[in-house]
């Protein structure tokens, strides 16, 4: 069991409200995909639920919309905070049906990599609402091993080693200051 010795904690715990959550989705998007896959791992998962949620506007599929993320046995290992440059975060799905690892498998072969949408919703189970607007990080998948039942994707930040720099092409005609 564990001991909780300070009294703020206590007081927290205490009032906290257990029909509140924080739910994980995510949206992996890829250009060989026909839709956006929209998944929430969950630690049990006998009814396979689905979770009705709305995006934010600068989505780049639906935005704005209220899409469904489809419930799936699974894990979220979030990365360790360290001092580590490129940590990464693991995300493991059982279950996986055959034509997902199949859109994995596509990916695969092709030099875009797959982009990686998490959004952190505040959840209510007995009201079916979410609470205020959701955290996103934008993430891409680094790794991926499939099984005949699991996919298992490591994820990280964008390498911004692999960035055109500068972004604007600098030519005479747009910068007359520039010499030939």
């Amino acid at each position: 069991m564990l001991k909780i010795d300070d009294q703020i904690q206590k007081e927290a715990i205490a009032r906290a409200d257990v029909n509140i959550q924080q739910i994980p989705t995510f949206e992996f998007i890829h250009p060989t995909f026909p839709e956006p896959i929209r998944v929430v791992p969950l630690k049990d998962n006998r009814e396979r639920p689905t979770f009705d949620f709305k995006l934010d506007d600068n989505a780049l599929f639906n935005p704005g919309e209220v899409v469904s993320f489809r419930g799936l046995a699974g894990t979220f290992t979030e990365p360790e905070t360290s001092t580590e440059v490129d940590n990464t975060a693991t995300v493991t799905l059982d279950a996986v049906s055959g034509e997902v690892q199949a859109y994995i498998a596509a990916a695969n072969k092709t030099v875009y990599p797959v982009e990686c949408m998490i959004r952190q919703y505040t959840y209510n189970h007995m009201t079916k609402t979410t609470l205020g607007k959701p955290s996103i990080i934008r993430l891409q998948v680094r790794g991926v091993t499939v099984t005949l039942t699991q996919v298992q994707m490591q994820l990280g930040y964008k390498n911004s080693a692999n960035q055109k720099f500068p972004a604007h092409t600098y030519t005479p005609t747009s910068n007359p200051g520039l010499i030939e």
